[in-house]
């Protein structure tokens, strides 16, 4: 079971196309323990939409951790990533992609993009629990520990 303390203050961004894969995301998300909220955009758009979103006093409502796909139609995660990377408001959000390819060409293109790490899908469910606790482990609690104030 995954700690939840450090996600209290935010939600996942998972932008993923494939229906199956975000269904499947979201159990394994709960399987492994988080209660923090997955919420999942299908194309670009609908990303920068939600990155882009305001509260009702005008604050960014910015997830804490965008988890990425490569192969999404339209503009691609590279894209989304480089944009991100551009944007004086989102840049230093912490964005992983999350891809079944292990191409290291591909590896290596996100990398150089500015992903904070990146993550080959696996086929089986329970490893897929096992990475997602490892995705909160790395990227999400161990930071926001980091980043708390002394």
């Amino acid at each position: 079971m995954t700690s939840n303390a450090a996600l209290d203050a935010g939600y996942v961004l998972l932008v993923e196309d494939d229906r199956l894969h975000s269904q499947l995301f979201t159990m394994a998300w709960h399987d492994a323990g988080v209660t923090s909220p997955v919420v999942i955009a299908s194309d670009a758009a609908a990303a920068f939409r939600l990155l882009r979103d305001r509260d009702a006093g005008g604050q960014p409502t910015a997830p804490a951790l965008v988890l990425l796909d490569l192969n999404l139609p339209g503009r691609d995660g590279l894209e989304i990533l480089a944009e991100i990377r551009r944007d004086p408001a989102l840049r230093n959000l912490r964005v992983v992609v999350f891809s079944t390819s292990s191409s290291p060409a591909d590896i290596d293109a996100a990398v150089a993009g500015g992903a904070d790490g990146y993550v080959t899908k696996p086929l089986r469910y329970r490893d897929l629990v096992s990475e997602i606790e490892g995705i909160v482990t790395r990227w999400l609690v161990s930071h926001d520990s980091q980043d708390a104030p002394a």
